[in-house]
């Protein structure tokens, strides 16, 4: 055997290992793409049940915020509710029946829910300021019932009063009192 041959045996082995790692390559190369495509698919699958979820979690807090602010709403309504109740209604409402530029007439409603007797419109203005109008004691107002004065307007008068209900319960006792500041 000569050289030539010894080199072209070398050459051939040479050839041939580099055939099979080229062989073996092409298997890893094809085993690392079904790899790869089987993680995609996995990824797709679970990037859509990462979407699923998110969109049912958003629904959700979209209903809870939903519901939040229903109860919310109603704990507004029953705070409202429960002021209106606990607030005690004036025992007469007071209502102006012609406009401040002019001597004004007010309009005083019995709300104490009972008849009243010997009823008096008083003031610190009284006369001067403050006029009821009819007798100076009224003997008895029934509920809803109005008596009336007028507040007189003019260049030098005040822009505002204080004005006083004297009345007495019809069952006879004590003298009540409510005072009410009217501009």
């Amino acid at each position: 055997m000569d050289v030539s041959n010894w080199i072209n045996l070398g050459i051939f082995l040479l050839t041939a290992i580099a055939v099979w790692v080229a062989i073996d390559q092409a298997r890893e190369a094809r085993t690392q793409r079904i790899a790869a495509d089987k993680a995609s698919v996995s990824a797709g699958e679970h990037e859509a049940a990462a979407l699923d979820a998110a969109s049912r979690s958003a629904i959700a807090s979209e209903r809870a915020a939903s519901e939040q602010g229903r109860a919310a709403d109603a704990l507004e309504k029953q705070a409202t509710l429960a002021e209106l109740v606990s607030r005690p209604e004036d025992p007469w409402l007071f209502e102006a029946l012609s406009p401040p530029n002019m001597d004004q007439r007010w309009r005083v409603e019995n709300r104490t829910g009972e008849k009243v007797v010997s009823v008096v419109i008083s003031s610190p203005s009284l006369g001067e300021w403050i006029l009821p109008e009819g007798e100076d004691v009224i003997e008895s107002v029934d509920p809803g019932e109005s008596i009336f004065f007028e507040f007189k307007r003019r260049y030098t008068s005040p822009t505002s009063a204080t004005v006083w209900v004297l009345w007495g319960p019809s069952d006879g006792s004590g003298q009540k009192k409510f005072t009410k500041f009217i501009s």
